[in-house]
């Protein structure tokens, strides 16, 4: 059995139409939301290294969205406090079992910020204020989506310019948490990204799509990456064109 996974900015909903696919359309106007902390530790035979992979995420999500005005991105000194905060909120998941209330979420790693006893900490807090609880909180919201078919379009035409990488590293990692446990149901999952080259923006996102290509196939993943801009940051590119 196979599913097939298709991100992009709208230029195909003829075809996902032509093949009765389902459409879920992520912007900051509909209701359809995805939690990027989500995770699927629970499923995971190595879970130390399902929480690195997941920090890993979470850098490269905070990073899209500090980056998002044009910044200069994350800081050292913000690297470690993001990791931190993470780590936090996932082992305690962990250790609880996995209880539904401590499931993590933007709103709980916006808390653990504030928690820190940097200054750093409350401004990195201040800058991702309007997405936690302010008027960009599409991200903080709980996820419904209900995958009822085998071709699924993830359509993001709609989300602000400024925060398209940062929707398509969520789609993604929303896509891989499906891996893994597709793989336990013996189903391999076809997975078509347009625009790959919006994952170029910044360091974070081009190392999380290197992975993604790298170890998706251990998940049954057959990805297929769609441009027409490879050489928009060649010293972040997947390949070079010679």
């Amino acid at each position: 059995m196979k599913l097939l996974f298709w991100i992009h900015n709208g230029e195909y909903d003829p075809l996902i139409q032509a093949f009765n696919g389902q459409t879920l359309n992520i912007s900051t106007s509909t209701d359809t939301y995805i939690n990027p902390f989500d995770s699927s530790l629970q499923y995971e035979k190595d879970n130390e290294d399902a929480l690195n992979n997941k920090i890993e995420f979470v850098l490269a999500f905070i990073e899209s969205l500090v980056s998002s005005k044009g910044g200069a991105g994350l800081t050292g000194e913000q690297i470690t406090i993001v990791d931190r905060c993470a780590k936090t909120i996932y082992e305690e998941y962990q250790m609880s079992n996995y209880k539904k209330e401590l499931e993590p979420d933007f709103y709980k790693f916006y808390e653990e910020l504030l928690k820190q006893p940097e200054e750093e900490s409350k401004n990195l807090a201040l800058v991702l204020e309007r997405y936690v609880i302010g008027g960009m909180d599409i991200f903080a919201k709980d996820t419904n989506i209900e995958i009822k078919n085998k071709f699924i379009s993830f359509n993001i035409a709609e989300l602000p310019r400024s925060i398209q990488t940062t929707g398509y590293l969520v789609i993604l990692e929303h896509v891989m948490d499906r891996l893994r446990r597709n793989k336990n149901l013996g189903k391999h999952t076809w997975i078509f990204i347009d625009e790959f080259h919006i994952l170029l923006a910044n360091q974070f996102s081009s190392d999380y799509i290197a992975k993604l290509y790298k170890t998706g196939r251990k998940e049954n993943a057959i990805p297929t990456i769609i441009t027409q801009n490879i050489a928009v940051r060649p010293d972040r590119a997947l390949c070079r064109v010679a």
